[in-house]
């Protein structure tokens, strides 16, 4: 075999002072998880070697030979592990310059039981722990509580061991595979580009766009294609990134758009609201689509029922904007003094932050006070239903603020479960741990106590927050009970939650108050702007 992203290295067999049951036992575990990150991996795109499932009657010789042609040996850590066979598949791994990665099942194990001390307690070779353990391991919380943020978790990290790589498959797949490949790959890059911001610029570096846009336009009718239908999905999430917005208007996607927003089903109705929401952040897309006739075809459909009746609210409201703002239908844009009024007002609402209150978003410095009524917003209008509430914040902030903000917006719109959706988003900016009250609480653990406490405290479903306390030691329960009081006792519960995300969940980087340019450590003045830093006078 050739061309292998990852190979998975496990548990496979046991030293002989173990006994039979225990061996079976822990055998059968480990290649659990291994088929499971096989199947997760593959589904993102990936080349992945298992021996149980490529190699089943395989020899250790065979899958060294098979190590050294990977680029990536993923190593799932147990406390019987290394075998003698799999220390041969790391030591092939170490000779031929291949990275290594190492994951453990926090939710079974601790670092102790598996990590370097372990190995140092087995005696093994100094050269195989060094070269093992360069990197830091995953902790994989195998529980259906924190999975989810887990699996978003070792995508991340994994992502960047081997850049590009589903990119750059799927656009050739996209350009030169039959139709089913086609289909194939315009699915996969729908669901890959829904959150990870930097493969939504290299898909588009690459030229996808183009390729997605003619699906639109080749063969039968839109409607009864579900290839058409998913590259519809896809160039809607590529939209969402802001560096990609302007780019898609010039492949000619909005004519394509306009006229999904009045035939078909409603599925292909809530794409293209959603696609022209997230493009009409930008004033000059705003222009073209109102030229095309997009503002009286998505107020019908915020008359209508169904799902695209959200996303048609969100693009109308911006197309408007545009309107108030004096972009007319033939997108000619007219000064007057409201406007300049209503502009300078947003504009200093956007950049007015002191030092260390600011949190880098999709690469943009957003105000913690910004962010802070941002989580409120959704929480009161993605969640609860409170329509107007994210037009009201937006027309506060500056296009560039909007622009790192609407995927995050999308993202809650598009999920399934929308408030375990803001968690995760939320729990994304924190570190991977946060001291509360002198307990440190892991990341996941924060992701869960957000969604708990939105759920229980915000909606009133009863005995969430126990559930989740059940798996935390006391002094974590000790730091998190004020703070769910203070939720449970407030006015307005999703400002209250807002408010204490925000003290104890966001990392504060340092702003220039007069640009909101983030500051580098050592700089005394704002690279941007020449403003003096605050904190420097």
């Amino acid at each position: 075999m050739s061309d292998i992203d990852f190979y998975i290295c496990h548990t496979k067999a046991l030293g002989e002072s173990e006994s039979e049951q225990c061996a079976r036992e822990q055998e059968s575990e480990s290649e659990e998880f291994a088929r499971e990150l096989y199947q997760l991996l593959s589904k993102q795109g990936y080349t992945v070697f298992l021996d149980v499932i490529d190699l089943p009657v395989g020899t250790v010789d065979e899958c060294v030979n098979v190590v050294k042609d990977a680029k990536v040996l993923l190593v799932i850590l147990d406390d019987h592990f290394p075998s003698q066979w799999c220390l041969e598949e790391i030591k092939a791994a170490l000779s031929s310059g291949r990275f290594i990665q190492c994951i453990y099942n926090e939710f079974k194990f601790d670092w102790d039981q598996v990590g370097k001390p372990a190995w140092w307690a087995k005696g093994l070779p100094y050269e195989v722990i060094a070269g093992i353990f360069a990197q830091p391991a995953i902790s994989y919380h195998r529980h259906h509580l924190y999975e989810d943020g887990a699996i978003r978790h070792t995508l991340e990290v994994l992502y960047e061991l081997v850049p590009g790589k589903r990119a750059e498959d799927l656009v050739k797949m996209l350009d030169k595979g039959p139709p089913n490949a086609k289909e194939k790959a315009a699915g996969t890059i729908r669901d890959l580009a829904v959150q990870a911001g930097e493969v939504q610029v290299k898909l588009v570096q690459l030229g996808a766009v183009p390729l997605l846009v003619d699906m639109l336009e080749d063969g039968d009718n839109f409607w009864n294609s579900s290839a058409k239908r998913k590259a519809a999905g896809a160039l809607w999430n590529l939209a969402a990134h802001v560096e990609n917005k302007s780019i898609l208007m010039e492949y000619g996607i909005g004519p394509k758009l306009v006229m999904m927003l009045e035939g078909g089903p409603a599925e292909a109705k809530e794409w293209a609201a959603g696609a022209v929401a997230s493009l009409a952040v930008q004033n000059e897309n705003k222009a073209k689509l109102l030229q095309l006739g997009a503002e009286p075809k998505l107020a019908k459909l915020v008359d209508e029922e169904g799902t695209a009746k959200e996303h048609a609210f969100i693009a109308l409201q911006r197309l408007r904007e545009a309107s108030d703002a004096g972009i007319n239908a033939e997108g000619v844009y007219q000064e007057d003094a409201a406007n300049t009024a209503r502009e300078m007002a947003a504009l200093v609402a956007a950049t007015v932050c002191s030092a260390a209150s600011c949190t880098k978003i999709n690469g943009v410095a957003i105000p913690h006070d910004i962010v802070t009524r941002w989580i409120a917003v959704a929480i009161k209008e993605l969640v609860g239903g409170e329509s107007g509430k994210m037009g009201e914040l937006l027309d506060t902030i500056s296009g560039e603020q909007i622009g790192a903000l609407d995927p995050l917006e999308r993202r809650i719109h598009q999920a399934a479960d929308k408030v375990a959706e803001i968690a995760a988003i939320i729990s994304d900016w924190a570190k991977p741990s946060t001291v509360i009250s002198g307990a440190t609480i892991p990341r996941e653990h924060l992701r869960r106590w957000i969604e708990v406490s939105i759920l229980e405290c915000v909606q009133g479903q009863a005995g969430k927050i126990g559930e989740f306390y059940d798996h935390l030691n006391d002094a974590a329960i000790g730091a998190l009970e004020p703070f769910e009081l203070k939720v449970k006792n407030a006015g307005d519960k999703e400002l209250a939650m807002a408010e204490v995300i925000s003290a104890w969940g966001l990392p504060g980087t340092a702003c220039c108050s007069s640009c909101g340019n983030v500051f580098a450590e050592d700089t005394i003045f704002c690279r941007r702007c020449g403003q003096i830093r605050e904190s420097a006078t």
